[in-house]
């Protein structure tokens, strides 16, 4: 009994090692960034990691089996996406342990999500004023990502023609911007450019999986 126990618990931790083996490589974590946001093809995915195809492929085995991502086929083109929301939890448990230990990854979350650009409210009080109608969500990713991922209450905001985008807010509700999380820089002109408007413009460095999440527990 006790030597199959053993046996049992060398499987449970190999199993272990094999999933932070598959996340312990850059281009793999960015792979699982691309696709907390949206599902892709493999040539997509080489120009979002700026990896060759023939590499991306090989990293995109190495997610598949340890189970971090699927593969979905239609005719001869091949579409990859996470196995499950949970892949992306783990994931922002990584860049939250990071900010904690990493005065480098401290510093690059400032740079890339600057404190000046970010309420002062919590994420809750947050989402509870866009639930309210008291403050508007704005969605600035990419517009397949947006249809794909979409956000509670999030509208979709074109961060390349924001004068057009102008008509969807009001300057009477605070405008709360996201984009594809704390290393993302998308929303951070769109903010400067409504604040230069007269808009009280914040950025999130949440994601939609977290805004999603947060917006549809109880506590929200």
């Amino acid at each position: 009994m006790k030597d199959s126990l053993n046996a049992t618990k060398e499987k449970v931790y190999s199993s272990l090692s094999d999933i932070a083996s598959a996340l312990g490589a850059p281009a793999r974590l960015r792979i699982i960034q691309v696709l907390s946001n949206r599902s892709s093809a493999v040539e997509d995915l080489s120009a979002r990691i700026g990896e060759s195809v023939a590499n991306t492929s090989q990293h995109l085995q190495k997610l598949k089996k340890a189970g971090l991502v699927r593969v979905s086929r239609s005719g001869v083109s091949r579409t990859y996406s996470l196995t499950n929301k949970n892949v992306i939890d783990v994931f922002l448990d990584l860049q939250k342990i990071g900010a904690i230990l990493s005065p480098d990854l401290q510093s690059a979350e400032s740079e890339f999500c600057p404190p000046e650009l970010q309420s002062k409210l919590s994420l809750q009080d947050v989402v509870k004023a866009v639930r309210k109608g008291e403050a508007t969500l704005i969605d600035v990713r990419d517009l397949d990502e947006f249809e794909t991922n979409t956000a509670p209450h999030a509208i979709h905001f074109p961060r390349d023609e924001v004068t057009k985008g102008l008509k969807l807010l009001s300057k009477k509700k605070p405008v709360f911007a996201f984009c594809r999380g704390r290393y993302c820089i998308l929303a951070n002109d769109v903010v400067v450019q409504l604040r230069k408007r007269g808009y009280e413009a914040y950025r999130l460095r949440e994601m939609a999986h977290q805004l999603s999440t947060l917006g549809s527990s109880k506590e929200a």
